[in-house]
Order: structure tokens, then C-alpha cells, then sequence
């Protein structure tokens, strides 16, 4: 800080006060922009990684969807097999796919391998003369 020698003390003071002042307004002002570009920054970067997540998450959709609808397609064609083949495994099948369709828990399923079983063995082993 340079001072002015002049013959008042109290004029070299202001001055010397005034260009703190100054300084403290620049600083301020300063931070201030700071703050307000790290906020528009912190602002868009959010904006590019909502449209960059929006993107992935309609691509993991529809790959989803694809693989929803692949196996779908394969349980049709499952069921039209069953039921061009043999009435026994056709009603098997429809129960089996209602009960796979509608939620059902899965008990009924366990329980018609279980019954369903022992028959068609014994039905194949009358077949094959075993």
C-alpha cells in the first residue's frame, strides 16, 4: 500500500482504507462468480446425465421387451406342439401353462409332475412291452 505524504494524516488513511475496501469488493465479487459458474456448470452436467440415464434405461427396455417377447413366442410354440401331439400331455400342457400364465403359486405344477408321472411311465413302459 502505497502512502501519499501530505501535510493531513487523515487523507493518507482514507485512501489506504479505500483500496482495501476495494480489494474486498473484488474478492467478493469474485467468490460470488465463482459460485454462480460453478452452479450453472453443476446445473448442466446434471441435465446430460438425466438425458445420458433416460437413454441406457429406454435401450435396457426394449432389450427387455425383446426378451420378454422371445420367450413368449418359444411357450407358444411349445404349446401349439403339445397340443398337436397327444391328448394326455395336452391337458397336462394346459394346465400347466394356465397355471404358469396366471400366477398361480407353482403348488399345482409340482403336483401334477407328481401325478402326472407315475402315469405316463406306466402308460410308455405298456408301450415298450417293459
Amino acid at each position: 500500500m502505497a502512502r501519499e505524504t501530505s501535510s493531513s494524516g487523515g487523507e493518507s488513511l482514507h485512501r489506504a482504507h479505500g483500496s482495501t475496501g476495494l480489494r474486498w469488493s473484488r474478492q467478493v465479487s469474485g467468490w460470488l462468480l465463482s459460485l454462480i459458474a460453478a452452479y450453472a456448470v453443476g446445473r448442466w452436467e446434471q441435465r446430460v446425465t438425466k438425458v445420458e440415464f433416460e437413454g441406457v434405461a429406454a435401450t435396457e427396455l426394449i432389450v427387455m421387451q425383446n426378451g420378454i417377447n422371445e420367450y413368449l413366442s418359444r411357450l407358444v410354440t411349445l404349446r401349439t406342439l403339445f397340443e398337436s401331439t397327444n391328448e394326455e400331455v395336452t391337458g397336462a400342457s394346459s394346465r400347466f401353462s394356465v397355471a404358469a400364465c396366471c400366477g398361480s403359486s407353482g403348488d399345482s405344477s409340482r403336483r401334477l409332475a407328481a401325478e402326472g408321472q407315475p402315469e405316463g411311465a406306466g402308460r410308455l413302459r405298456g408301450r415298450g412291452g417293459q
